[in-house]
Parts: C-alpha cells; sequence; structure tokens
C-alpha cells in the first residue's frame, strides 16, 4: 500500500511537471515593433517592497526597485532592462536583457564586456544551490535544464533530476591542483552547457562555479552580499531573466513579512537576549574573515 501510495505521488510530480513545460511567452507580445512602446509594463516590473522594518539592515537608497542587495541594480528601458553587478574586487558585469519579439540592442551602447539575452529565456543551468532554490521559489524549477545535484539541496529538484528526468544531473568537476586545470568532467559540463541550445544562461558566480565559459554565463553573487534580506533579495535577480518579476515581489513581500515577524516577537520577549554573530574565514585569501550584517 506504502508503495503504492509513492509511486501514485511520483506520477503525480512528474506529470504536472510535464505540464508546466510548456514555452513562456512574452509579457507584452509584439506584433509590430514601436520603439515608443513600453514592452516592460508597469505590472510586470520589479516594484519597491513594503518594509514595515524598524532598524536592522541599510537599503540600497540607489534603486527603488533593488532595495538591500548591495551587489546588483536594474533599470528599466522601453524594450529592454539593462541589470549591473558590482562585487568588490572583481570585474563589475552588465547583461542587457531584451524583450522577445523586439530587436537586440545596439552594442556600443554598453559596455564592452556587456552580454544579450532574449527574455523570457527558456531553460537555465547552474551548478549552485541558491539560484536552483530561488528558481524554485519563484515556481520556475521546471525551467531548470541542467544541474549538478551534489549542490542541490531540494529534494523536490533532485526528484525531478531522478524520478521525473525532467532536470539533467551532470557533474560540472573541478579543477586540478596545483595548476588549476579543469579535469575531464568540467571539460565535459562546459561542453554541454555551451553547445545545447535550449539553456539560455547558466547562473554561476565571480569565482565561475560551474560557468560554461560562454556568453551565457550570468554572475549570480547572492553569498556575498552580506546580509539576511540582501542575500535574499537576489531572488528578484534570477526573476529578471524569465519576465518574472511580479512573482518576485510577492515572494520577496512574504520574506519582509517573515523577518518582520520575527524582529517583533525578539523584541517583544523577556528575559536576557543572547548576541549571534555570523563569520566565516578563508586562509586562501589572506585570512579574510566575512562578517554578515544584522
Amino acid at each position: 500500500m506504502d508503495y503504492a501510495r509513492s509511486t501514485s505521488v511520483l506520477l503525480i510530480l512528474c506529470a504536472s511537471f510535464m505540464v508546466s513545460m510548456a514555452t513562456p511567452t512574452c509579457v507584452n507580445p509584439v506584433t509590430t515593433f514601436d520603439p515608443l512602446v513600453q514592452y516592460f509594463p508597469q505590472n510586470s516590473r520589479l516594484v519597491a517592497t513594503d518594509l514595515g522594518l524598524e532598524g536592522g539592515e541599510q537599503t540600497n537608497t540607489d534603486s527603488a526597485t533593488v532595495q538591500f542587495a548591495e551587489l546588483f541594480e536594474v533599470t528599466y528601458y522601453n524594450h529592454y532592462k539593462v541589470v549591473k553587478t558590482r562585487v568588490p574586487g572583481k570585474a563589475s558585469r552588465e547583461y542587457v536583457l531584451y524583450q522577445c519579439g523586439t530587436p537586440k540592442p545596439e552594442s556600443d551602447t554598453f559596455w564592452s564586456n556587456a552580454t544579450f539575452f532574449r527574455v523570457p529565456i527558456s531553460k537555465a543551468a547552474t551548478g549552485g544551490s541558491i539560484p536552483a532554490a530561488f528558481m524554485e521559489d519563484l515556481g520556475l524549477d521546471h525551467r531548470l535544464h541542467v544541474v549538478d545535484g551534489a549542490s542541490i539541496s531540494s529534494s523536490c529538484i533532485l526528484k525531478q533530476t531522478s524520478v521525473c528526468e525532467g532536470i539533467t544531473h551532470i557533474s560540472m568537476g573541478t579543477t586540478t591542483w596545483p595548476d588549476y586545470n579543469p579535469n575531464e568532467a568540467m571539460m565535459s559540463w562546459r561542453t554541454e552547457l555551451e553547445n545545447n541550445d535550449e539553456i539560455g544562461a547558466v547562473f554561476t558566480d565571480s569565482f565561475d562555479t560551474g560557468a560554461s565559459k560562454s556568453d551565457k554565463d550570468v554572475e549570480f553573487d547572492a553569498s556575498l552580499d552580506k546580509g539576511v534580506l540582501k542575500t535574499a533579495e537576489w531572488l528578484k535577480f534570477v526573476s529578471l531573466f524569465f519576465n518574472a518579476e511580479a512573482k518576485a515581489n510577492e515572494v520577496f513581500q512574504d520574506e519582509i513579512n517573515q523577518v518582520e515577524a520575527i524582529r517583533k516577537t525578539v523584541a517583544d520577549g523577556v528575559g536576557e537576549k543572547l548576541k549571534v554573530a555570523w563569520a566565516s574565514a578563508s586562509s586562501l585569501y589572506g585570512n579574510v574573515i566575512y562578517g554578515t550584517e544584522y
């Protein structure tokens, strides 16, 4: 009986996954392109969050749509959006996301290292756990095409790799010591991601974790944005590539509400309040200690 019930649950999971695999559509379908039309309407953009917070983390005042995260920003134009990342000690990156059905913007308008993506992308790949988790939070796990299962913590995504076979598991490999050359598994990972036409973007980071070493790579550095809500707001970053900003606004507002509820519970508590520090150290970078703001 238990086996039958488990089998039924897995069949339902796989059926739901297959139904959700329809090709994503444009936010504002284009028939005849008009450069004066806003192809990213206001209700499909990132919006300011209702904070309701007392104290705590500083907000990012440079952008009304990115309030906590300090390492990325987005600017909307009529038929494209420009996403910039700035990680201390690393080269800044610029991603130009243009609406499907509209022309690719002229490259000489942007940074020399700018890369262009037609959005919404159909499929993505990642060797990281956080991008995969954020895609799941946004209801976009069916848009994951390739992952390294060793870095995935979500049981639902792992079932989709092993049972439904809707997501492919490939080892992203590693580098050899001490010359840091990619091993055979890493070369195979890179070849698959670069040559697979279904994959529109590869979420990596400024350390090239799971990178394809192609123009598909998108540096996703949520873990370097030091703070709970700063990291959490990178969910919005992922949403930009799928035109899923409306869902990101909703999910992040829930995060804000949960954080405020916890802060209120702690503030109203009685007795001694303990202080906890979160930090990590790395000898690879001169014994630098990375602290997290709370």
